[in-house]
């Protein structure tokens, strides 16, 4: 799950401030939370529960507290005091994200970030909720989507990259069977997949399936209609259309044009 900071919103800091936790718990099982947050783990380690489910934070790690969420803070305070630094705020005009559960969404192991909520906290601190704080929240919010972005455009690579390798492999598995595969919709594959790859799923596998049929060419002595079958092509013009339009020349020919350098 990914959270968006929507251009078109509006947002209001309330407070900002370090919390050093001593006690084991804290609880919004009774009363949902009434503002936004960010939170950013200085050090120790907190567990989240909602829906009984469990989320792990760990230092240098930031998550996503709802308004309106129910849930319960446990602190692990056995090798000390858990201490952070939280971010409350209000949203008019767009939403942040769907979602009414805390979300993890981003780890700060090179303590980055850190710096950027600290300026938010101490301005808070020390001039209230001025111009200048408000300037230092903005810029929080900002290097925060730049941050996620780059991760999940990063973490999204990797991911449709398998994809890729299914395409490329498997001719006779559908793009559906593939999308499935990976847990997406066919529209939402197609879509994330041209956007790493620059062509459709479709293009994608018919250009792996043309510069394979030139490699047979180059290698071995198989007749072309071997070569075409082998490779999914049951309709040979189709195929010598498909070879042409992407090498400027037929199959046939780039053969015998290859054998008469080498």
């Amino acid at each position: 799950m990914s959270i968006t900071l929507s251009n078109e919103a509006e947002y209001t800091l309330y407070r900002a401030f370090v919390q050093t936790w001593r006690t084991k718990k804290y609880s919004y099982k009774n009363s949902a939370r009434m503002d936004y947050g960010f939170l950013y783990l200085l050090n120790g380690h907190i567990t989240y529960t909602f829906d009984g489910q469990k989320i792990e934070m760990y230092s240098g790690d930031i998550i996503y507290l709802p308004k309106g969420s129910y849930y319960e803070a446990e602190f692990d305070i056995s090798l000390g005091e858990v201490k952070n630094y939280l971010v409350n705020f209000d949203i008019t005009g767009g939403d942040l994200c769907d979602t009414k559960d805390p979300v993890l969404y981003y780890g700060d192991k090179m303590q980055v970030l850190s710096g950027y909520f600290k300026d938010v906290v101490e301005s808070y601190s020390n001039e209230g909720n001025s111009l200048l704080t408000r300037s230092l929240f903005y810029r929080l919010l900002h290097t925060l989507y730049s941050a996620v972005e780059i991760k999940n455009r990063s973490e999204n690579d990797v991911y449709i990259a398998k994809g890729a390798e299914l395409l490329a492999g498997d001719y006779e598995m559908s793009v559906e069977d593939i999308a499935k595969k990976l847990h997406l919709s066919r529209s939402a594959f197609q879509k994330r997949f041209k956007s790493v790859y620059g062509m459709s799923p479709i293009q994608y596998r018919t250009v792996k399936r043309i510069e394979k049929a030139k490699d047979y060419l180059d290698t071995t002595d198989m007749p072309i209609k071997e070569i075409a079958d082998e490779l999914g092509f049951y309709d040979l013009s189709y195929f010598y259309k498909i070879f042409e339009k992407h090498f400027d020349v037929s199959p046939k020919k780039y053969r015998d044009n290859f054998k008469m350098y080498f």
